[in-house]
């Protein structure tokens, strides 16, 4: 199914979301119980004959683990379907059709490199989180709300602020019920204001990592006194294996979240 953003009514969109042809048996029995209706209620509703309340509507958001931004488009579309004159209608009308305009705009670069502006990249780069919830939704097995909550061990309302922040950014898009990766990725280079910022949190992460004492995990840390000949040596080897590991990650299959950190520098470091 498409996501819920190209449905015009809140009829269409349950038809499809509740179709148990595509989707887990017992969904429409689930979600009345949720709702506290019976499951004819709900089937009056598939065939557009009565409309939720807003209130069920509301329930319904966390039934199907809408995100933020679908929750209130959801809200929008059962509001017009709900309204008794037309000046209403056109009401949330012009509502939904901002919504959907702003959305285009992002879908216009999700096949393009995409740069983030500085209040989005400050926000991408304030917590591991966000690039770690980015590439998680690459690997099949990570891309359904309940999946991540589990992964991450964080709660839904977190998880959901950081899915509509990669959303609105064209760095993930909702499909259904999964989270799909699009082609965009953020690099950060030596001159980015973040460069210092996101090396920092992945140490951060290494330094909580250490205390689990995981025997595939691999750690060294060793200094010695070199010339700089050596030196210049071991930075070029450093270099060749980081970019042949790259080139490993990008064919290989999307199966674990692997972090990769490497320090080679001169001591003491500049005051």
């Amino acid at each position: 199914m498409g996501s819920l953003f190209s449905y015009k009514t809140h009829f269409e969109y349950l038809s499809e979301r509740l179709d148990p042809r595509k989707h887990q048996r017992g969904i429409k029995i689930k979600l009345a119980h949720f709702l506290r209706v019976t499951p004819g209620y709900i089937s009056q509703v598939l065939a557009g004959k009565i409309n939720l309340t807003l209130e069920q509507a509301d329930l319904a958001n966390s039934f199907l683990e809408h995100s933020i931004d679908e929750s209130d488009f959801f809200i929008l579309l059962v509001s017009r379907d709900r309204a008794g004159t037309t000046t209403l209608k056109e009401h949330y009308s012009i509502q939904i059709n901002k919504i959907l305009k702003k959305r285009m705009e992002v879908s216009a670069h999700l096949e393009k490199k995409l740069e983030l502006s500085p209040l989005a990249q400050s926000i991408y780069y304030s917590s591991w989180l966000y690039p770690a919830i980015h590439v998680a939704v690459t690997i099949p097995k990570l891309r359904r709300i309940h999946e991540l909550i589990n992964f991450f061990h964080i709660t839904k309302d977190n998880l959901l602020a950081i899915l509509d922040f990669l959303e609105s950014n064209g760095l993930v898009i909702k499909k259904g019920e999964s989270i799909m990766p699009t082609q965009n990725w953020v690099r950060v280079d030596r001159g980015s204001p973040f460069f210092n910022q996101t090396h920092r949190i992945w140490r951060e992460i290494t330094l909580r990592v250490l205390d689990q004492n995981e025997p595939l995990n691999l750690h060294y840390s060793g200094i010695f006194s070199i010339d700089d000949k050596v030196a210049d040596q071991v930075r070029k080897e450093l270099l060749s294996t980081i970019r042949s590991s790259v080139g490993s990650f990008q064919s290989a299959q999307e199966e674990h979240l692997q972090v990769f950190s490497l320090d080679f520098y001169k001591l003491p470091p500049k005051k």
